[in-house]
C-alpha cells in the first residue's frame, strides 16, 4: 500500500483548524489489478499531513474495474481541509491489501471548488509529473464546502440508512432537497459518472471514443460515444 493500509488508524482526535468539505468519490474507470486479475476496488482518504489517518473508507465494489459509489456504498464524506497549510487530500484506490494508485488534490484546490466534477488520473505515485507509464486510470471527485445539513446527514447513521433504504424518485429526491442542497443523490444513484475520452465495450472489445458537439445536450452522456475505426 503507498500509504500503508495496515498503517491506517480510526482513532477520534480533535479536529483541526480549516474548512469542512463535502467530498464525493463518484467512481473511476480502466482500473486493474496486477497480473490482469479481476479487481474489487474501494477507496481510503487521508491528508497528506497525516496519512496514517484514515478519514473515510469506501465500500468495495465487487469485480468491476470502472466502479461507481453511491451515498450507499459511501461515496460521501466530509473533510477537515486545513486553510492555512500547504497538502494534499489523498484518494487510495485499493483492492484488497494492495494499492491501486492515488489521487492527491492540493488543500488550495479543494477549498475552490465548488461541487463540479473533475476526473484526476490515478497514479502509482504523487508526482505532478505527467506521466503516461505511471497513470493506473481515473478517479472522479467532487468537493464543495459543507453545509450543517451535510454533516448532519453523514453523522446521523440512522436517519441515513432510513433515508437510502428507499431509492424511489420521490425518495432521493427529498434527499436531495433537504441535506446536500447542490450534489444530485439521484444521479449518483443512477451511475451518471462517465468523463473519460475513450472506453471499452466489454461485450465487443471495441474502442469507443467521445465525440463533440454532442448528439442530445440532454443526455450527453449516453449520446456521444463513437466506435473507433
Amino acid at each position: 500500500s503507498f500509504f500503508g493500509i495496515s498503517g491506517f488508524q480510526d482513532e477520534a482526535t480533535e479536529p483541526e483548524a480549516g474548512e469542512d468539505i463535502l467530498m464525493e468519490i463518484v467512481g473511476a474507470t480502466q482500473l486493474s489489478s496486477q497480473h490482469g486479475k479481476d479487481v474489487d476496488p474501494y477507496c481510503c482518504v487521508c491528508l497528506s499531513a497525516n496519512q496514517t489517518k484514515l478519514l473515510h473508507k469506501t465500500a468495495v465494489i465487487q469485480n468491476d474495474p470502472d466502479p461507481i459509489w453511491t451515498v450507499q456504498t459511501g461515496a460521501l464524506c466530509v473533510v477537515r481541509v486545513p486553510t492555512e497549510a500547504e497538502g494534499y487530500v489523498q484518494v487510495e484506490v485499493n483492492h484488497g491489501r494492495t494499492c491501486l494508485g492515488v489521487v492527491a488534490v492540493p488543500f488550495e484546490t479543494v477549498l475552490k471548488q465548488k461541487g463540479e466534477r473533475r476526473e484526476y488520473s490515478i497514479r502509482t505515485t504523487t508526482s505532478t509529473e505527467n506521466v503516461d507509464d505511471d497513470i493506473k486510470g481515473h478517479l472522479a471527485l467532487r468537493f464543495r464546502k459543507a453545509k450543517p445539513s451535510d454533516v448532519e446527514f453523514l453523522q446521523n447513521p440512522t436517519k441515513s440508512a432510513s433515508l437510502v433504504a428507499d431509492t424511489s424518485k420521490k425518495a432521493l429526491f427529498e434527499m436531495h432537497k433537504h441535506y446536500s442542497g447542490d450534489i444530485n443523490f439521484h444521479m449518483v444513484q443512477n451511475k451518471s459518472f462517465t468523463q473519460t475520452y475513450k472506453k471499452t465495450d466489454r461485450k465487443t472489445k471495441k474502442t469507443l471514443l467521445r465525440v463533440q458537439p454532442t448528439p442530445d445536450p440532454e443526455r450527453p452522456d449516453e449520446t456521444t460515444w463513437l466506435t473507433k475505426e
